[in-house]
């Protein structure tokens, strides 16, 4: 909320927290006919809004000051097609009386010829005069609508059953474009205004929004009678209550959060270390999360000072609410923002991930974390065709909900994260403070940021950085070598492989990160080397270890020669390596996503996957095992002795850790021993190793038995529950689905949702499918779709399901995230042209106004996948069967 996120589930690797108001590079340049005419400007809303979590309906009303910037006698605002509003619900007065021309106007007026555009969202209205540049008018409105069910404008969520019955609480979900479907408004993130919010709720209930709260009382009839509902007040007056809040900052419609319910509330605070002053903290949460809370809020209170010291701003709220609820996952930041999207959400990103955190907590290693998440999703997305620049030229707000994807985030926080290893990240830090003390409340361009940190390097960071964000894609760089030199040469990298010459002009600008072994054994990292050029020779002794792209910062691919590969792993694997588990994490993951594109064999990322087995870092095995499982999963259909002897290689890996770390946790384990025990029984599970089934399935068995859940420690909750429904039957899928239903914990509604999708079962599959539609909170219905394609005896049955069901999910989905998901869960785990050639074909009639780009990008996976399988099916079964003849020499040895 007021410099805070509304989150939806306590996750405490992703407080995307960012305390500054950062106003950055006006951006969002749509076409004439996408954005809203620019004749007038609103300045201030003042809105009532009234909820009601008995009937799950909300009813507003707005007084909104519009400027006339040209003359005009047309209004058109944006209005959400679910809003109930017609032309008795809206009213305008001419505000500035002392003018001539405005005699005779100053009392409120019906518009005329008013017109409801509900697919562009849109409200347009003639008014009875024409208004001149610089005169002001006051607009008054009337809307009602049901509560939403899905994560976008203003919603309901589930907070559990309160005397029999179900509770609710309601919050919103406003950015990109979503805060129309709350109230009338320019819905656009240019058209900043002020905001004063009072809010109308039951007795009983919470109400939260960005600023504190001015005053509380009893329903007043006089304000409800701007309601559409009053007379529905009046019936029961005593039962309600009146929120007033203080009156926001000048902020962009998105910006604005508001919640009401059943909240409990932790209290706490942090000291400004700029000011001294104490700012208060409160963790709004519902009932059934507010005891697992407090680790959240303690973060909060560390970081927070950290941002202050870290960016020489002091917080300027008087207050910070958090608001977390169950049923949801992801944030939604509510006071800090940049206007380009990318740099809003990259930023975030690498501030609340990585740097911000790693100062508290070092031991959680979240720079490693960022590689095997945020870098390889990002690399991953980028390296299709379908890709598109991060900072874009937006034309509609279809395009919009589209832009907003991973890369959003992640490549943009990966393109930061290496310019700041490039210059190095105080200096990083520095600059971005020394931007932020010129324009801190005020626009900018990109270039601004850029110019902040070269005076703080010395660098021109604007000529090396705008490749990075306004061209599609990164580079591959490919390595060959003399015995005194290197050369280093630079292409467009597709996951296909196959890049055109066409598409192969861009000449990024890459800090090389070169890292070398001097004779006295120091590593050494020359951050200053950038191939600005299509390639470059660097001397360089090459009888000793050497190593491009120094702890995985830089955002490319390198491909070495075989023997070189060979000999990086050897160094890797060795004791006291010269190399970090950073440079180990992105060998194996770079070894992998060349081999499927076809720069490499296969067998020789698998080949240094046996040579690196005998470490235990949590981070690379979380590597290795992501890279398996993917090779596992595009070869589900290959012949049953392959798959088997996948699984068997898989064992052959992770059984040792399992055997070594066991199944029970303690206090004394660290974060990484916690993750990586619980990462090697998932995976040893999957690949089938019969004891660590049979250890999973006991400890489910006792639970159902008992009803005694303390054999299934929360970390393993996910592999128990997964492994129980896919060697049981309709009694075990029964009872994770009624874990579903009530979870004891909401930390456990994940593990049900994924151990339901598990079930090999028929008659389980057919209830999962009718479940999805009926049963399913809207929120989950994405995870239950992504979860399922991680099944192999649900991955073909989800097609005909979502192609029958498809105008149901757009009806019901369409505007926000969860569509795409749907389209990614149920055609991303399947390899085959024809697979592709069928997925076009259901689309070719379809609207895909909104899915377009999510539809190009798992077409390009499903044909990366299926020419991985056809260029290595026969390397990978060759290397299988020379690695289980020789593993069964060994034992027999």
């Amino acid at each position: 909320m007021a410099f805070g996120e509304v989150t939806h589930e306590v996750d405490y690797f992703r407080l995307h927290l960012l305390p500054l108001q950062i106003a950055i590079a006006e951006r969002y340049k749509m076409i004439n006919e996408s954005r809203l005419p620019t004749n007038v400007k609103p300045t201030h809303y003042a809105l009532v809004i009234k909820t009601d979590l008995e009937k799950l309906t909300f009813h507003g009303s707005g007084l909104i000051q519009v400027v006339v910037i040209e003359d005009t006698d047309v209004i058109v605002l944006n209005a959400g097609a679910n809003l109930d509003l017609n032309a008795n619900d809206i009213s305008l007065q001419l505000r500035n009386d002392d003018d001539e021309s405005s005699r005779g106007r100053h009392h409120w007026h019906n518009p005329l010829d008013v017109q409801r555009d509900t697919e562009k969202e849109r409200l347009s209205f003639k008014l009875p005069f024409t208004l001149p540049k610089g005169s002001q008018l006051q607009l008054g409105l009337k809307w009602s609508s049901k509560l939403g069910e899905t994560v976008t404008g203003y919603f309901t969520s589930p907070t559990g059953e309160h005397d029999g019955k179900k509770r609710y609480c309601s919050l919103t979900q406003f950015e990109p474009t979503a805060a129309r479907k709350a109230f009338p408004c320019w819905d656009e993130p240019l058209l900043k205004a002020t905001y004063a919010l009072t809010m109308i709720s039951w007795e009983g209930t919470v109400n939260v929004s960005n600023m504190p709260i001015s005053s509380e009382w009893a329903y007043v009839p006089e304000v409800g009678q701007r309601l559409n509902d009053s007379e529905d007040i009046a019936s029961d007056i005593n039962r309600w209550k009146m929120t007033e809040f203080e009156t926001t900052p000048l902020m962009s419609t998105y910006l604005l959060a508001f919640a009401n319910g059943h909240f409990d509330h932790l209290q706490g605070s942090f000291e400004s270390p700029l000011s001294g002053r104490a700012i208060p903290i409160r963790m709004y949460t519902s009932p059934s999360v507010s005891r697992q809370s407090q680790l959240c809020m303690d973060v909060v209170a560390k970081v927070m000072p950290i941002y202050e010291e870290v960016f020489h701003l002091e917080y300027p709220l008087p207050k910070l609410d958090i608001l977390i609820v169950d049923n949801h996952t992801g944030g939604m930041e509510n006071w800090s923002w940049w206007d380009n999207l990318w740099l809003n959400e990259g930023f975030a990103t690498l501030m609340g991930n990585v740097v911000i955190i790693d100062r508290v907590f070092p031991e959680w290693k979240m720079d490693s974390d960022f590689i095997s998440g945020n870098l390889s999703h990002a690399l991953e997305l980028d390296s299709a065709r379908s890709s598109h620049p991060i900072e874009v030229e937006v034309n509609d707000t279809d395009q919009i909900g589209q832009i907003f994807d991973t890369l959003s985030y992640k490549k943009a926080a990966s393109v930061l994260r290496m310019l700041s290893d490039h210059v190095g990240e105080e200096t990083f830090l520095d600059g971005v403070a020394r931007y932020l003390s010129k324009h801190v409340y005020g626009s900018s361009v990109t270039s601004d940021l850029w110019e902040g940190i070269s005076e703080a390097s010395g660098k021109d960071i604007s000529k090396l950085m705008n490749d990075w964000i306004t061209k599609i894609g990164f580079p591959i760089l490919k390595v060959t070598e003399t015995n005194n030199s290197i050369t280093v040469r630079q292409d467009r990298f597709l996951a296909t492989g196959d890049a055109t010459e066409r598409e192969n002009q861009e000449i990024w600008h890459v800090p090389l990160s070169l890292k070398t072994i001097d004779g006295d054994g120091r590593v050494i990292v020359n951050r200053n080397l950038v191939l600005n050029e299509r390639e470059m020779t660097i001397d360089l002794d090459t009888t000793r270890p050497f190593k491009l792209n120094s702890d995985t910062k830089g955002l490319y691919r390198t491909s070495y020669t075989v023997d070189r590969l060979i000999k990086l792993g050897e160094e890797a694997a060795s004791t006291g390596s010269s190399f970090s588990l950073d440079d180990r994490m992105g060998l194996v993951s770079d070894a992998f996503v060349l081999a499927k594109a076809g720069f490499l064999r296969t067998g020789a990322a698998l080949d240094l996957v046996k040579t690196l087995r005998k470490g235990m870092e949590n981070q690379v095995w979380s590597t290795i095992m992501y890279q398996l499982h993917d090779l596992r999963n595009v070869f589900w259909e290959q012949p049953t002795d392959v798959q088997e002897n996948l699984d068997a290689f898989a064992r052959y890996l992770y059984k040792p850790i399992v055997d070594e770390l066991g199944y029970e946790y303690t206090e004394s384990d660290s974060p990484d021993i916690v993750s990586l025990r619980t990462k090697a029984i998932w995976a040893a599970a999957r690949s089938q190793d019969s004891s660590v089934v049979a250890e999973l399935r006991s400890r489910f068995k006792h639970f159902q038995d008992t009803g005694d859940d303390s054999k299934i420690p929360l970390d393993l909750a996910r592999a128990v529950y997964c492994i129980a429904v896919r060697y049981g039957g309709d009694a075990e899928y029964k009872a994770v689905k009624a874990l579903y239903l009530n979870p004891p914990t909401p930390s456990l509604k994940g593990p049900a949702i994924l151990a339901m999708t598990a079930t090999e079962d028929q008659g389980c599959i057919e209830d999962l499918l009718v479940f999805i539609l009926s049963d399913a909170l809207h929120q989950d219905v994405a995870n239950f779709f992504l979860s399922a394609a991680a099944n192999k005896a649900l991955r073909r049955r989800f097609v005909p399901f979502f192609q029958e069901n498809f105008d149901k999910f757009l009806d019901k989905y369409s505007g926000n995230f969860t569509l795409s998901s749907l389209v990614k869960g149920t055609y991303m785990g399947l390899t085959s042209e024809s697979d592709a050639v069928a997925m076009e074909a259901f689309f070719k009639d379809k609207d895909v106004s909104k899915l377009n780009m999510v539809i190009a990008q798992t077409l390009e996976s499903i044909r990366a996948n299926s020419t991985w399988i056809d260029r290595s099916k026969e390397d990978v079964a060759s290397w299988l069967k020379i690695w289980k003849e020789e593993d069964q020499s060994e034992i027999r040895a």
